[in-house]
C-alpha cells in the first residue's frame, strides 16, 4: 500500500531550521521518500495544498474513560476530585458506556492532531476500552488500572492484590504486542496511595520479567504526597524506586512537587515524566519544574490528562499552557516554542519507547504524521520559527486537516475517516446522560452536577 502527499511544507522536527516544500511518499506504513515525487502511481494521493506537514503529536497521559466529565473540573482539589467525581464516574461504567466514552475521546484526539497516546484506562471492562481504541486507529499504550488499597480505594474500583495480578496477566496474554503495533500493553498502577506495597512490588517484578512499560501518577499535589510519606515512610518517588518501579520504561504523570534529589533520581534511573499543565492549573496542583527536569536530563513529554481540564484533548493548548506558565515563573526563554513542540513530538516518542520510529520525519520511520493549516507569525526570524510560534502561542488558529497512523488515513481534509463523528458524538453524550442517571441514583450529587456542567459546555 502506497500513499503520496503532494505540495507539503515539511517540518521534519521541532528543531528543523527551515520548512521544505516537498512531496512525501509512504509505503507499507513507513516514510519512503521526502522530496520530489518519486512515483505518480501511488495507491492514494493527498494534496496538502501548501499546508504544514509535521510529525504526529503524542500525548503520554490521557484518561479516555473519563471523557463524559468534559469541562466539569474547577473549584476542587485533586483528592476531592477523585473521590467526588472521577471514581464515581468510573465505577458507574458498564461495557457499553465505557466503549462509547473511549470512542468519543478518541474522536477528539484525532480531530486535535494527536496520533499516539499513553492511556490510563480504568479498573473494569478493560477489553472494551481496548476495542474502542483499536476501532479509532490511534496508536496507543493502555492497560488495566490497578487499585487494591482497602482504605484509599472505593469498593467498586478495588481489586484484591491477587485479582489485580490475575486479570492483568490474562490481558497481557491477549493484548501484548511486540511489533510496535497500534495497541501495546502497559502496567497501570493508579498511584502509590491506591496501591499496596505488595501490588507495587509485583508490578515492578512483572515489568522487569516481561519488559513491560509502567504508567502511573506521582507527586501531583501535596496531600497525596503527605499520605504516602506518613504511611510508607518515604515520599512516592523514592518509594517507587525502592520497590523497583523507576527506570527507562516508566512514565510518571505530573511530577509537580519535586525536590532536587528526586529530580536527580529520575534522571539517574532514566524515568520519563509527562507534564499536564492544564490539569495542574485547573486543580490548583502547582507548576511542574519542567526546565529543571530537562536540564537534569529527564525526558519530559506532554499530556492533556482528561477532558475535565482540556475539553477537546487539544495538544496545542497544552503546549501553550506549558510555555506560558514557565514564562511567568522563570522568564520568556525558560521553555521556548521549539522546546514544547519537541515535548509533544520526539519526547513523546521517547516516552513510548519509540523514538526510533516516531517523533521526527525521517525516511524509514513510521508514517504517523499530521497536516495542519496555520498562519505563521510574520515577526519570526524564519518561516519555520513563524509556524512553530503560531502553533504554540496561537493554538486557536491551528486547523488540523489530515492525520495518518502507520500510513493509514485517520482524517482527511478535516473529516475523520475511521469513525462516524456524528454517531460517536451522539453515543458519547448518551453515555454521559446514562452515567449521570446512575450516579444520581447512587447519591453522587457532586459528580452529577459536575457532569451536567460538562454536558452543557
Amino acid at each position: 500500500m502506497s500513499l503520496l502527499i503532494r505540495n507539503a511544507l515539511v517540518l521534519r522536527s521541532a528543531r528543523a531550521a527551515e520548512l521544505e516544500l516537498a512531496d512525501v511518499l509512504v509505503c507499507e506504513g513507513r516514510l519512503e521518500k521526502i522530496g520530489a515525487a518519486a512515483a505518480t502511481d501511488a495507491d492514494h494521493v493527498i494534496d496538502a495544498h501548501g499546508n504544514v506537514l509535521l510529525p504526529g503529536l503524542i500525548q503520554t497521559h490521557v484518561h479516555l474513560c473519563q471523557t463524559p466529565l468534559l469541562g466539569s473540573a474547577g473549584d476542587v482539589r485533586l483528592m476531592d476530585w477523585l473521590r467526588q467525581r472521577t471514581w464515581p464516574l468510573e465505577a458507574a461504567h458498564d461495557p457499553e458506556t465505557l466503549y462509547h466514552s473511549v470512542r468519543w475521546g478518541a474522536l477528539k484526539l484525532i480531530q486535535s492532531g494527536t496520533t499516539a497516546i499513553l492511556d490510563h484506562a480504568t479498573v473494569r471492562h478493560t477489553e472494551t476500552a481496548f476495542q474502542g481504541i483499536l476501532n479509532s486507529g490511534l496508536r496507543a499504550q493502555s492497560g488495566k488500572v490497578l487499585m487494591d488499597h482497602e482504605e484509599h480505594c472505593p469498593p467498586d474500583l478495588r481489586d484484591s492484590t491477587a485479582e489485580a495480578l490475575r486479570d492483568t496477566l490474562a490481558l497481557i496474554a491477549r493484548y501484548r504486542r511486540t511489533d510496535e503495533g497500534p495497541l501495546t500493553y502497559g502496567l497501570n498502577p493508579r498511584f502509590v496511595v491506591s496501591c499496596t506495597d505488595r501490588l507495587l512490588r509485583e508490578v515492578g517484578k512483572l515489568a522487569g520479567r516481561m519488559g513491560l512499560p509502567i504508567h502511573t501518577h506521582a507527586h501531583e499535589e501535596p496531600v497525596s504526597i503527605d499520605i504516602v510519606e506518613r504511611e510508607r515512610g518515604k515520599r512516592p518517588i523514592p518509594h517507587l524506586h525502592d520497590l523497583g518501579l523507576l527506570g527507562p520504561k516508566t512514565q510518571l504523570a505530573h511530577c509537580v512537587h519535586l525536590t532536587a534529589d528526586e529530580i536527580g533520581l529520575l534522571a539517574d534511573t532514566g524515568t520519563h515524566v509527562c507534564h499536564c499543565p492544564s490539569s495542574n492549573l485547573v486543580l490548583g496542583s502547582g507548576i511542574a519544574p519542567v526546565p529543571e527536569l530537562l536540564e537534569a536530563g529527564v525526558n519530559v513529554s506532554l499530556g492533556s490528562d482528561a477532558t475535565a481540564f482540556n475539553p477537546t484533548f487539544s495538544p496545542w493548548f497544552e503546549m501553550r499552557d506549558a510555555a506560558l506558565i514557565q514564562a511567568g515563573r522563570l522568564g520568556p526563554t525558560a521553555l521556548t516554542a521549539r522546546d514544547v513542540l519537541e515535548m509533544a513530538t520526539l519526547n513523546g516518542a521517547k516516552g513510548l519507547g519509540m523514538e526510533d520510529a516516531l517523533g521526527t520525519l525521517e525516511v524509514g520511520k513510521k508514517a504517523d504524521l499530521v497536516i495542519v493549516e496555520v498562519e505563521p507569525s510574520p515577526y519570526a526570524d524564519s518561516l519555520a520559527d513563524g509556524v512553530i510560534h503560531s502553533m504554540v502561542y496561537d493554538p486557536a488558529s491551528v486547523r488540523v486537516r489530515t492525520s495518518l497512523v502507520d500510513g493509514r488515513v485517520l482524517m482527511q481534509d478535516g473529516e475523520v475517516t475511521t469513525l462516524d463523528a456524528e454517531e460517536v458524538e451522539a453515543k458519547g453524550r448518551e453515555a454521559m446522560a446514562e452515567l449521570i442517571r446512575r450516579i444520581d441514583a447512587a447519591g453522587g450529587n457532586d459528580t452529577c452536577q459536575a457532569a451536567r456542567a460538562g454536558a452543557t459546555s
